[in-house]
């Protein structure tokens, strides 16, 4: 009886593979390295990706939020694109462009309707270039104890008040 384990241990094996088996597993293997190679460059891309879109989602939910303007105050920023008089802005809401219009009229309070009308531009409204375009104005028509920092002052304010002390400093 011939046993099916000493007929395999009795063959010659060669270990000479050949061209051919060579090629195809090189083919074979270059196959799957690259088609690896191409899903970890997709995996992250897309990992890249869905973190952009993540903070774009989140900086989305933090943006303060725009009320939609009422019927009065329409009319406030329409009549004041107009160049309204001090008679009529007076009878509108007082946001900062009245108070504003209101400051060219009334001479004696110019400089404190203008810095009321900045600090409206600047903390309700976040329009920075009106609040230092009031501001400026107040602070050149200022006297010299409006010029001094004081703790009522908005940062936007005590940085100009610092800057012109700084100038008339560095021109004496």
């Amino acid at each position: 009886m011939s046993d099916p384990l000493d007929e395999f241990l009795g063959r010659s094996f060669s270990c000479e593979p050949s061209e051919a088996m060579r090629l195809a597993l090189r083919q074979r293997t270059s196959r799957v390295l690259r088609r690896r190679r191409r899903l970890k460059k997709l995996m992250l891309a897309g990992a890249m990706a869905a973190c952009f879109l993540a903070g774009m989602a989140t900086m989305y939910g933090l943006l303060p939020r725009v009320a939609a303007w009422s019927e009065p105050e329409r009319s406030v920023v329409k009549v004041a694109a107009k160049k309204i008089d001090a008679k009529t802005a007076e009878t509108l809401l007082p946001n900062a462009q009245v108070i504003e219009i209101q400051a060219r009229a009334h001479n004696a309070e110019r400089v404190a309707r203008l810095r009321r009308a900045a600090d409206l531009y600047l903390l309700e409204e976040q329009d920075y270039a009106a609040a230092l375009r009031c501001y400026t104005q107040a602070l050149n028509e200022a006297d010299a104890q409006t010029l001094e920092i004081s703790p009522d002052d908005t940062w936007l304010e005590m940085a100009l008040k610092d800057a012109r002390r700084k100038e008339k400093a560095r021109a004496n």
